[in-house]
């Protein structure tokens, strides 16, 4: 899975999830949500919106993100790469407790 934020010429912060798949050993990249975020691109916010893509549109359970996510990337977002609370932090505390 990978996530990035997007800021738009009007201001606007916009969060895309995409997922890698591999079937048939051909790997696949699909586009599982593009959300506008309206309460900010704080990590809480950021985390919420990531497991919520992941049940609403990918079909999984919480459960299942924990036993199926392998890697989860970013690109220099510094929000997600927080050493005590960042996203990255978040999804592995979170997954590590169900």
């Amino acid at each position: 899975m990978s996530c990035d934020e997007l800021n738009t010429i009007d201001n606007q912060s916009w969060l895309y999830v995409h997922v890698n798949v591999t079937k048939e050993w051909k790997r696949l990249l699909i586009l599982l949500n593009l959300q506008r975020m309206i309460d900010g691109s704080i990590a809480n916010n950021l985390t919420f919106l990531i497991i919520q893509s992941l049940v609403e549109y990918g079909g999984l359970s919480e459960v299942n993100i924990a036993r199926k996510l392998i890697c989860f990337g970013v690109d220099k977002v510094t929000i997600f790469h927080g050493v005590k609370s960042g996203v990255t932090i978040q999804l592995m505390q979170k997954m590590f407790y169900l």
